[in-house]
């Protein structure tokens, strides 16, 4: 395609110098107003610089104060913490000041009790003194007594023995015949008083075995039958007790009546015997003590001390048990005085045990062999002071049964 001929659109030259001065001015104007642009933009941005600064130190400021606030903030709630740390520990102290005063207390308080157990104990070891003083006082007055009665018993053989050294040398013969006469008078009286004894204990044995009788036949009449006539077992155990008391009275009688004197079995006389049961059985029944004779090896001597017992004092209860604590004997047997009482409220008893050859022992029997009776033991020491210096009597000791 040809190029278009444009000779007819151009404008003058005076034209187009107009216009490229108009276009001139305008680039200057536009250039300045770009450089006035410019100017307040450069202004603006340092104003917006400035503002920038001053809301970042604004900003650090409240940061600052922040932070500050902060601080301040951790350290009163430290200070809290340790407040409450200090309250915490203050109440600790408090509660271990009053542990320390409650502990405090209580060993006062043990103190009071165990000063209290110490004089309740030193008015018990006053009063056992006082019981020793007034023992020994008494043991005191009984040698005494026995001292001027012996003493008064060798004056007389001494004025006896002067006079029949005066009669000896008197040629008076109605007087000498007097004298003799005297001395026979003395020696039967002596005669019928040991026949009086034999007769008297005699009499006593027979009145024992009808009693015996009565009461078997009372029992048998009580218990009879169970509704087929024949007797009950208690009925057929008093039977057979009164049978064996019966041989065993009869059987010490004649050993009794084979010795010389009449009136010893072996090393203790039924007087004495009877005389000890009684002393013994007035203690126990004073101190509410229960008394417990065991006879080894089925003593005939332990039999008719307690039969005595039963008549001669009143014990119409009394149990017979096979096999005994001192020897475990199968022939052994015991006789406990008035069961019900045997044991006080505390669990002893006296226990007097007889020996097969006569002889006597003194223990206690508590419950627990740890427990002590102090009455007890003054009861058996009073039984061994009384018949101190005869040979009938075994020592007392500490639980000393096993030995036997």
């Amino acid at each position: 395609m040809p190029p278009r001929d444009n000779t007819d659109t151009l404008a003058p030259a005076s034209d187009l110098q107009r216009a490229l001065g108009a276009a001139r001015k305008t680039r200057e104007s536009q250039e300045q107003a770009y450089a006035a642009l410019e100017e307040s933009v450069a202004i603006a941005a340092e104003e917006q610089a400035r503002e920038l600064r001053k809301e970042k130190e604004r900003a650090d400021g409240w940061k600052q104060r922040s932070d500050l606030w902060k601080e301040r903030s951790d350290t009163w709630k430290k200070r809290a913490k340790d407040a409450e740390a200090r309250e915490t520990a203050v109440g600790e102290r408090e509660k271990q000041i009053e542990d320390r005063e409650k502990e405090v207390e209580r060993r006062e308080k043990e103190a009071e009790e165990r000063e209290k157990a110490i004089e309740e104990r030193d008015k018990r070891t006053e009063a056992r003194e006082a019981r020793m003083e007034l023992r020994e006082k008494r043991m005191e007055l009984r040698e005494k007594t026995m001292e001027e009665s012996l003493n008064s018993l060798l004056r007389t053989m001494k004025d006896v023995r002067v006079k029949d050294k005066q009669m000896a040398k008197e040629e008076d013969s109605k007087v000498g015949a007097e004298l003799r006469g005297l001395r026979r008078s003395v020696t039967d009286q002596m005669t019928a008083m040991k026949r009086d004894l034999g007769s008297k204990l005699d009499n006593t044995i027979h009145q024992t075995l009808a009693l015996l009788d009565e009461d078997r036949k009372r029992a048998r009449e009580a218990e009879v039958g169970h509704g087929c006539g024949h007797p009950s077992k208690r009925v057929r155990q008093e039977e057979d007790l009164g049978s064996n008391l019966e041989q065993a009275v009869w059987a010490v009688m004649k050993k009794v009546d084979n010795r010389k004197g009449g009136e010893e079995y072996g090393k203790i006389s039924l007087d004495r015997a009877l005389s000890l049961l009684a002393f013994i059985y007035t203690e126990c029944n004073e101190a509410k003590l229960g008394l417990w004779l065991d006879f080894q090896h089925n003593a005939p001597a332990g039999k008719v001390f307690c039969l005595f017992g039963v008549l001669n004092f009143g014990y119409r209860d009394f149990m017979v048990s096979q096999g005994c604590c001192c020897c475990s004997q199968p022939d052994a047997t015991d006789m406990i005085i008035d069961p019900e009482l045997v044991w006080n409220d505390d669990g002893h008893c006296v226990v007097v045990s007889v020996m097969d050859d006569g002889r006597l022992f003194f223990d206690w029997a508590p419950q627990n062999d740890e427990e002590y009776d102090e009455e007890a033991m003054e009861i058996m020491e009073a039984g061994v002071d009384r018949y101190t210096g005869t040979s009938s009597l075994l020592p007392l000791t500490d639980r000393g049964m096993d030995d036997y």
